[in-house]
């Protein structure tokens, strides 16, 4: 996203990260209310699914460009795991994020297969 172009809501990349902010925001606040995995469960259906379904209505409206740009290939990789994205919604023990399993990754790698 180009410099000093945060706060404009014309341009799509800001309208993608709006989302992603909207659907964090809902998850801080779970964590911060201390709300079980159960509760999580039930709650995303109503709080985080209309985003996330609007969200991905807004991703396949979007024209891919030039590959090499950043935001197409954000778009890429996003459409490519709408199915995965839907996927957090039903178990309240998924994360939004996958930061966690990168860390994992990164601090024990010993854990993860070996790829030959």
């Amino acid at each position: 996203m180009p410099k000093g172009s945060e706060k404009d809501l014309s341009n799509p990349a800001v309208q993608g990260v709006a989302y992603c902010d909207k659907l964090f925001r809902y998850e801080r606040r779970y964590k911060e209310q201390e709300l079980s995995y159960e509760q999580r469960e039930k709650r995303r259906p109503k709080d985080e699914k209309p985003v996330t379904e609007a969200f991905i209505k807004w991703l396949n409206q979007q024209k891919m460009s030039a590959p090499s740009n950043k935001f197409n290939k954000a778009l890429s990789h996003a459409r490519n795991r709408q199915d995965i994205l839907m996927t957090y919604l039903e178990d309240g023990r998924c994360s939004l994020s996958n930061k966690m399993s990168l860390y994992a990754g990164y601090f024990y790698p010993h854990l993860l297969p070996h790829i030959a």
